[in-house]
């Protein structure tokens, strides 16, 4: 049982399961081919093809009909993803106590989703699922019970069923770069490309698609801002959801853009923003694997461990602890919903609520004496 991965000439990649034989499992092609044609990201469809993977690979060990599982069963593949893969194969069922999961609850629960959706496609032409999608949405709807803030009728997040399967994964505030941090960064790229790649991530928060994907044109040097478009690119990357965004930047980073096109990219026949310049095929646009190169080059320079999204992180949460409204922030980010910007960034740390209770003179009060 494998991924395979399908490259098609006039389109993005896509991915089927094959089984043991080599041969495509015919329902699982037909959900993939789905998420492709519905214009999802060829890095969800992939995530998909494993994560169902790994769902068939149990249900053959178990011999389980894929069409008559039920909640049991779903709960007997979860704790078998936590089992280390050479138990795997074994009839045990729960980790050792000396064991550490294989997998995290937050994959874990990526993976339930994935399936729980694969199961709705299904059951939209196949009635024997109908059961099991039931069996999954009698847990209580979100919101049932407790205080709902004004409007929350409007949240989209709010219509989707409870589930009778959850994972419990714990919150975790997300990993930010401090200024100096940065500053290491910038200063350990050897070029005006590399250094302005950085730069785009750090003045706009864009992810690392929506930079591989700009276009020169997307750079606006009089008004000062960066359009990020969903459009088809040639290096495979894309832009998440099918919003258009303007994202605002400062004066240092136009003339650092402005230096790069004008000393650096010349006459490059290329559009793209970011294209090879110093080997390869010059002015191909950059891919996933130059900026992997890229970051792995500069770790070892600066010494010590980022990510592109960490500088993703760092603008919102910066932004927000400046006293940006969350609104803004998510629209800057472009998330399709503001609860998904409170969702990663809604948790405050200790640092963050005194500032707040400073600023306010709560902390200083002189009018009751302890």
């Amino acid at each position: 049982m494998r991924v395979q991965q399908l490259s098609p000439p006039d389109g993005p990649p896509s991915y089927t399961v094959v089984d043991d034989d080599g041969l495509p499992i015919e329902v699982v092609d037909q959900y993939l081919e789905y998420l492709t044609a519905r214009n999802s990201s060829p890095n969800t469809v992939r995530s998909y093809a494993f994560d169902l993977r790994d769902f068939w690979t149990f249900l053959n060990q178990r011999g389980l009909d894929p069409l008559a599982v039920n909640v049991e069963d779903l709960a007997g593949w979860m704790a078998w993803l936590r089992l280390p893969r050479a138990l795997r194969g074994s009839e045990r069922s729960v980790l050792p106590i000396d064991q550490t999961p294989h997998l995290r609850p937050a994959t874990i629960s990526r993976k339930l989703s994935a399936v729980v959706a694969f199961y709705e496609f299904v059951g939209q032409r196949d009635v024997t699922v109908l059961a099991l999608l039931d069996q999954l949405r009698q847990g209580r709807p979100r919101g049932t019970g407790r205080y709902q803030p004004f409007l929350s009728h409007l949240s989209r997040a709010r219509a989707k069923p409870g589930r009778t399967l959850t994972v419990s994964v714990p919150s975790r505030r997300p990993s930010v770069l401090s200024p100096a941090q940065v500053q290491s960064v910038l200063e350990g790229c050897s070029n005006r490309r590399d250094r302005l790649f950085f730069g785009t991530l750090w003045e706009t928060g864009v992810r690392v698609s929506e930079a591989l994907g700009l276009r020169i044109e997307d750079l606006d040097e009089r008004r000062g801002s960066v359009r990020i478009t969903p459009r088809h690119n040639a290096n495979g990357a894309r832009v998440k959801g099918s919003k258009e965004r303007v994202v605002p930047v400062g004066r240092r980073f136009v003339r650092l853009a402005i230096d790069y096109l004008t000393l650096d990219y010349g006459t490059t026949d290329s559009d793209y923003l970011f294209v090879n310049l110093y080997g390869g095929r010059v002015g191909m646009p950059w891919s996933y694997d130059s900026v992997d190169d890229l970051v792995r080059r500069t770790r070892l320079k600066v010494g010590f461990y980022f990510t592109p999204h960490m500088f993703r992180h760092t603008y919102s949460t910066r932004l927000l602890q400046a006293g940006a409204r969350i609104e803004i922030v998510s629209e800057l980010l472009g998330h399709a919903d503001i609860q998904t910007t409170r969702a990663i960034y809604g948790h405050l740390n200790v640092e963050d609520l005194r500032a707040e209770l400073d600023r306010v003179g709560w902390l200083d009060d002189s009018e009751v004496l302890l």
